[in-house]
């Protein structure tokens, strides 16, 4: 621990960027044999290269109103519509427990979440589609994932 004359400044500044584009180089050429130990791995196939799963959480929430136009959507059966009373107690009982939040089951949760998708991508016209009003092939091909 000295002190640095200006005389010594220069010097002291061109061993660190020696030293320091060393490192760097010798990083850069790590990382290409990386890139290359991996493309080899995939040699005579027809998978391509991906970058590293990452675990960060991803925000895929919908709000809470947009679910309960959905679920409402999925569960309301047309007027003009002679349903077996079987069939309307389950949409019933669906809605309800959605309501209260005492569960959702797997088939519920899956139709809530393509719902969520098209409301997504449509949300002008969804979610007040019905079972009566059902969308188009077209419309449903244009979905974004």
């Amino acid at each position: 621990m000295g002190t640095s004359t200006s005389s010594k400044s220069p010097a002291c500044v061109m061993n660190f960027k020696r030293v320091s584009t060393k490192f760097f180089l010798r990083v850069r050429k790590e990382e290409e044999n990386l890139k290359d130990a991996r493309l080899r791995k995939l040699q005579g196939s027809t998978a391509i290269f991906q970058p590293p799963y990452s675990f960060e959480p991803a925000p895929t929430a919908v709000p809470r109103d947009a679910l309960e136009k959905i679920g409402q959507s999925l569960t309301t059966i047309p007027e003009n519509f002679n349903v077996n009373p079987k069939v309307r107690r389950q949409f019933d009982e669906k809605w309800s427990n959605f309501l209260k939040g005492t569960g959702v089951d797997w088939g519920f949760a899956e139709a809530l979440a393509f719902g969520s998708l098209y409301w997504r991508a449509h949300p002008s016209v969804c979610p007040v589609k019905t079972l009566s009003a059902a969308p188009s092939p077209t419309a449903l091909g244009s979905l974004r994932y």
